[in-house]
Order: C-alpha cells, then structure tokens, then sequence
C-alpha cells in the first residue's frame, strides 16, 4: 500500500498523475471516502495524465457516467446513489470495466466484490481522508481483498 498527504487540491492532482503512470487499459480505480475528501480533484489529476482537459471533469453523481476521451478514454462513473446488482445501470458499469479505458469509480467500495468478478486489468483501491480542512491522506492499494 502507498501513502501519500496531500496539502491541497494541486498536491492531490499531482498524486494522481504520478500514479497515473502505474495504469493500463482495462485498469478499474475505486475512489472511496467521505463527501468532499477530493474524489473528483483526484480524478482531475488522472484525466490530465492522460492527455484530457482537467476543467471537463465533473462529478457524476447525477449523470452517473461521464466519459473523457483521449489517448485512452476514461469512463468516470459515480455509484453512490445505487446498489449493487440492483440498478439497470449497473450492465454498463459492466460493460465499460472492460473496454480497453480507464474506469474510475466514486464510492466503488461496496462494489468490490463485484468489480473483481469482471475487471479484466488491475484493481486499484484509493481510500481519501480528510485530515483537516486542506489536508488529505491517500492511501492507494492494487489488486484489493474483499
């Protein structure tokens, strides 16, 4: 497990473009932790990584799925308002795991179980933690347990 602190919104960015480098295609990215702990600048810092315009990111929590397309498209998806197996949207969550991106995932963490079963590439577990009102801890794990 790596451990990082993040001072700011740009310290988070940068931890997310260096870890950027570490990803493939088909590669899925949990991002777990409490409302505002910088899931969505997170995302940002990886998008950029990839060649893809920070200022389009946004958080799908409404839309669900937003896609960024670049060198490799990356599906960012928001899981927070369904259950797993129990949304309909839940068979392109599947779909899109698989299609030679990136899928970013915000609170993926009870879908754990369910990702390893049809991840093709490498599972990433991103757990944010709020420290203070700037600070943040980012722990990043590969190939997570249950």
């Amino acid at each position: 497990m790596n451990k990082f602190i993040s001072s700011n919104i740009e310290e988070t960015k940068k931890i997310a473009k260096k870890f950027a480098n570490n990803l493939n295609p088909n590669d899925v990215v949990l991002l777990c932790g409490n409302l505002g702990t910088g899931k969505t600048a997170f995302t940002t810092g990886l998008v950029e990584h990839f060649g893809i315009n920070g200022r389009n990111v946004s958080s799908p929590t409404f839309t669900l799925m937003n896609i960024y397309k670049g060198k490799l498209n990356i599906y960012h998806i928001d899981l927070y308002r369904l259950s797993e197996n129990g949304d309909i949207f839940y068979d392109e969550v599947e779909e899109v795991v698989n299609s030679n991106g990136i899928t970013v995932i915000e609170w993926g963490e009870d879908f754990i179980g369910t990702v390893k079963e049809i991840a093709e590439g490498n599972i990433y577990k991103v757990n944010l933690i709020r420290l203070s009102d700037s600070k943040r801890e980012i722990l990043i794990e590969k190939n997570i347990d249950n």
